[in-house]
């Protein structure tokens, strides 16, 4: 990362696009051997519920191993590229725009199948671990405006 800011109620980091992923390397228990393109952000961004990881599969690449979780539920969501991915004995296209849920207990793997890289969000967090009804429900209108609407009518 190229910046990161903390302050008492927020944290700000710049990562650069997709194509600075290849900097980062992850090595993964199950390959043994750095790989590129993989950046997690929970401890730099001091995350308390859940991990978001970064992520470039370059053109024509592969997952080597299926994986599941013991707790965690993960959402893939494909920024770029085009790829397959299997969900225990189910294989289905992915392509910008895609999000996948995959439950803890679930083998997962993915793969490219075009010529450019596979760019996709991961994010986990522990099933059933969410505390709310929706998104909207736990937001709060407070009594100030942005900074940028002064003089809008509200």
């Amino acid at each position: 990362m190229s910046f990161v800011q903390h302050a008492q109620r927020f944290s700000v980091a710049s990562v650069g696009g997709f194509e600075a992923l290849l900097q980062h390397r992850y090595t993964h228990p199950a390959i043994g051997r750095p790989t590129p393109g993989k950046l997690f952000l929970r401890e730099a961004m001091r995350l308390t519920g859940l991990e978001i990881s970064l992520n470039r599969l370059p053109a024509r690449a592969a997952v080597p191993f299926m994986h599941s979780h013991r707790v965690n539920e993960e959402v893939y969501i494909v920024i770029a590229g085009e790829g397959e991915f299997q969900v225990d004995d189910e294989i289905f296209r992915v392509r910008a725009g895609t999000v996948v849920r995959v439950d803890p207990a679930a083998a997962r793997a993915w793969r490219t199948t075009g010529s450019e890289p596979l760019d996709y969000i991961v994010i986990q967090a522990p099933a059933g671990g969410y505390a709310g009804a929706g998104a909207i429900d736990d937001g709060v209108m407070v009594d100030r405006r942005p900074a940028w609407a002064a003089g809008v009518p509200a």
